[in-house]
């Protein structure tokens, strides 16, 4: 019962910290203090719940403190060391194109036509450029991939895009803030 509750209190806590999105980068160096800390503060809820908090799980024991310490750090080591494992096999199968995510680039000029061979370049941070959205296009950059210059809306579901990457663009703040702040929101990464 107490594991349980523990796991149980971790998982929600940690889905609040973002924990099961995609990054970019992820690095258990990043991670192990909030881990940490999300697992203590589990892990206290449970000991609170225990007989010498208000008695509601009996089944503990008459030695909680020293069991409840050692489970903590039985958990916070098997939690950074599967994390860690985890996050090594994300990056090999992004280096091998396995898994990634389709990615329209809003703002086809220089910094973007460089941000998409960037991306092209190094895989393991599972950005596959498809598309650039720019409603005004410079004459002078030849982009490496097609550009989509309706509307943005329509060049997300024309590149069936699941991530967007922000370039400087020609384009009025209001239509990009009107954008993250849209539909798109539940269904598509910003960056």
């Amino acid at each position: 019962v107490p594991a349980a509750a523990t796991a149980a209190g971790f998982v929600l806590l940690a889905g609040t910290a973002g924990f099961y999105r995609s990054r970019l980068d992820p690095a258990i160096l990043n991670d192990m203090v909030a881990l940490a800390g999300r697992l203590l503060i589990a892990s206290t809820i449970t000991y609170s719940l225990s007989e010498n908090g208000t008695g509601t799980i009996a089944a503990l024991g008459d030695d909680l403190g020293r069991v409840w310490w050692q489970s903590v750090i039985v958990a916070a080591v098997a939690l950074i060391a599967s994390r860690t494992v985890m996050y090594g096999i994300v990056r090999s199968a992004r280096r091998r194109a396995w898994v990634n995510h389709r990615t329209l680039i809003v703002g086809a000029g220089s910094v973007g036509s460089k941000l998409a061979e960037n991306l092209l370049a190094y895989p393991e941070h599972g950005l596959k450029p498809v598309a650039f959205h720019d409603p005004f296009p410079s004459q002078e950059s030849r982009p490496p991939l097609p550009i989509h210059n309706t509307t943005l809306d329509d060049s997300i579901e024309r590149s069936q895009a699941s991530t967007v990457v922000f370039a400087p663009v020609a384009m009025p703040d209001s239509e990009l803030i009107a954008l993250i702040q849209s539909r798109h929101r539940d269904t598509l990464e910003f960056y």
